[in-house]
């Protein structure tokens, strides 16, 4: 079970561009080029994921949520890195499979961002990290696929779903300072991050259904480089 579990459960990490970055492959004679990114302001997440068993074994079914809400500024070298507002993505899945043979049965994915939608959004931080909230509506991409047996049968549309969620921040806050640098080649590569954090307990509605998942709220400064000659 951990193993599907470490297969379904996606998360974010802050470092993903960087680690994008570093995999792709820089030819040596091209021209010089810079890749330049950086993100400013609050940010909140929400998480859970867990599994569960039929009685009679030949099931199992996994389930995934995470929300994010973000207000600030993106920017960098590159056009579609720019940005500045608020932002919700949200992000469910749930897979049954056999855990015996681990042939899939059936999957559901609903995923959607949403940027700057007043009045169909509204997204709130408070101070010092002590909460932060979500509500109105998103639109959710879903596809579905099921196992027939002789094969795979995939469908998909959108749909409009309700968000209320709040973040109520809990314990300290932890302030955390990170400063990387590596160099491959002919390029240069650097990430630097300062934050302040809280943990966040998060409870709320997406769509009709109760949920009540872990989080954070965060105040952060990012930004990563790659320079090559």
């Amino acid at each position: 079970m951990e193993e599907r579990m470490r297969r379904l459960f996606s998360g974010s990490l802050v470092g993903l561009g960087l680690a994008m970055l570093l995999a792709a492959p820089v030819a040596a004679d091209t021209e010089p080029t810079e890749f330049r990114r950086f993100e400013r302001g609050h940010l909140a997440s929400a998480s859970d994921a867990e599994c569960h068993e039929s009685a009679d074994g030949r099931r199992r079914t996994c389930t995934e949520t995470e929300v994010n809400i973000f207000d600030g500024r993106r920017g960098g070298s590159e056009p579609e890195l720019r940005f500045a507002g608020e932002q919700v993505c949200v992000f469910r899945s749930k897979e049954t499979y056999n855990p015996r043979t681990e042939r899939i049965l059936n999957t559901t994915l609903d995923s959607g961002c949403a940027r700057n939608r007043p009045g169909r959004l509204d997204v709130d931080f408070g101070e010092r990290l002590r909460w932060a909230s979500v509500a109105g509506t998103i639109k959710l991409y879903r596809e579905r696929c099921v196992d027939s047996g002789d094969g795979s049968f995939c469908e998909s549309d959108e749909r409009r779903v309700a968000l209320d969620l709040h973040w109520d921040g809990r314990g300290p806050i932890i302030e955390r300072f990170t400063d990387f640098r590596e160099t491959r080649k002919n390029c240069e590569f650097t990430s630097t991050d300062t934050s302040r954090s809280r943990d966040a307990s998060v409870s709320g509605q997406i769509g009709a259904e109760p949920v009540h998942l872990n989080g954070s709220i965060l105040r952060h400064y990012f930004q990563e480089t790659r320079v090559c000659t």
